[in-house]
């Protein structure tokens, strides 16, 4: 299973969200969607 992290919403505090290791970073919603094929 994939992981995902989203920008939109966090904050900044504690690690980085590229420190993470989620599988893709996305900035919205519809990248969201895009990657669970859902158009």
């Amino acid at each position: 299973m994939a992981t995902v992290a989203v920008r939109y919403g966090y904050l900044g505090d504690g690690d980085p969200i590229e420190a993470w290791g989620a599988d893709h970073l996305v900035e919205d919603a519809r990248e969201i969607a895009a990657l669970a094929g859902i158009h």
